[in-house]
């Protein structure tokens, strides 16, 4: 009985685009982390700037009960 137990070239070349495959869906992770940190880190940024400016206030009519009812 003749058993191969090497692999065919197409086995191989399958085995590697495997290894490339999971390496770069690790390195894909690994960027998509550090981007959504840094877009955290810009946004309090942006909402610590903006907390210090006064806010702009609107008067608006204040219309009471008392008011509807005449």
């Amino acid at each position: 009985m003749n058993v191969n137990v090497n692999p065919s070239p197409s086995m191989t070349l399958f085995s590697i685009i495997q290894i490339l495959t999971i390496v770069l869906s690790i390195v894909k992770e690994v960027l998509m982390i550090f981007l959504l940190y840094k877009g955290i880190k810009v946004a309090n940024v942006y909402i610590n700037k903006n907390n210090k400016m006064e806010p702009k206030t609107i008067k608006a009519e204040e219309n009471t009960i008392e008011d509807l009812d005449k």
